[in-house]
């Protein structure tokens, strides 16, 4: 009789210890530092370790800052790995990132030719101004010089002093029209220079398009990158455009690493693309901190009635399957 009542008990204890076991065997989220170490890391990036710990430091920071706790751990030789690993994606960012120096080079030398150009434009067409007074003046003079020699040569000749007056003049005519043919050359230089600057314009264009057509050829129209990826064990970096966007990629893959999943704010860290987020400073969005909390501050009572409704859906399906 005394068994059969402490059989009840006996049950209950045991239920109770497994209980016991059970929730100390659910691992709690956030509930110790991830320890991680450098793995694969290639130089091409150029960039140091030491830099790029430096951006994974701050990128841990803005969780453990938003959730109060620590919840990374620089450690070398830990078995949780973060790598840097060198492929076409970085290999098409960096020809990208020289594609918008050179636009940057064609644009500025765009602009010095233009305001050469200007500048030249003006003393041309000053010049040109000037050539035209300059001729008009002369054809004034030279008509007068060829209506006095007419008039004289009518009258069977001009006296000694005319004739003297009527060189002297012709050899002035003589010489500004030296200097009229002088002015036309220069105009016209003036006008070669002026459409030589339009021909190194065009070649400057000529050229970036040409080197577009060639980015383009081997890679394609730009399109959306896989920058990172966070596996089990490890983190692997394929892809940034400089250090603050590194630091929001390695805070992305982090925020997976605690599990989080994509978030649905384009603002947020967690969204899937790298897009309207505040880089400089990075910062996380409310969305960002709220689905932190929910994760990091989940209970073993928390984890172990979802997996029950994990299970019971898994059941369900079986059964309508």
């Amino acid at each position: 009789m005394l068994l059969s009542r402490l059989t009840p008990i006996i049950f209950l204890a045991a239920l109770i210890g497994g209980m016991v076991l059970v929730w100390q065997a659910v691992p709690l989220p956030c509930a110790t530092p991830t320890e991680y170490s450098i793995g694969t890391f290639d130089s091409r990036f150029g960039i140091s370790q030491e830099s790029f710990l430096k951006e994974a430091s701050a990128a841990e920071t803005l969780w453990e800052s938003a959730l109060g706790r620590e919840l990374f751990r620089y450690t070398p030789g830990a078995a949780f790995k973060m790598n840097l690993i060198f492929d076409e994606r970085q290999e098409q960012t960096i020809e990208a990132q020289k594609l918008e120096d050179s636009l940057a080079k064609t644009e500025n030398t765009q602009e010095t030719l233009d305001q050469k150009q200007k500048k030249l434009l003006a003393q041309y067409t000053a010049a040109g101004r000037e050539y035209e007074r300059a001729l008009s003046d002369f054809k004034k003079h030279l008509d007068a010089y060829n209506a006095d020699v007419q008039k004289w040569n009518k009258q069977g000749g001009a006296p000694p002093e005319e004739y003297d007056n009527l060189q002297k003049v012709g050899k002035a005519l003589e010489k500004e029209q030296k200097e009229l043919e002088a002015k036309r050359q220069e105009v016209n230089r003036l006008a070669k220079d002026v459409n030589a600057f339009s021909a190194q314009k065009v070649a400057v264009v000529d050229q970036y398009n040409n080197q577009v057509e060639q980015y383009v050829n081997r890679y394609g129209e730009p399109g959306e990158f896989d920058q990172g990826e966070y596996v089990g064990q490890e983190i692997n970096i394929y892809q940034y455009d400089d250090l603050p966007h590194l630091q929001a990629v390695l805070t992305h893959e982090f925020g997976h690493a605690l599990g989080l999943v994509h978030g649905s704010d384009p603002r947020s860290v967690m969204f899937h693309l790298m897009k309207d987020q505040k880089l400089n400073p990075l910062t996380l969005s409310a969305e960002d901190k709220a689905m932190l909390s929910k994760q990091c501050n989940q209970t073993a009572w928390d984890i172990i009635l979802e997996r029950i409704d994990i299970l019971k859906g898994s059941v369900l399906t079986e059964k309508s399957t």
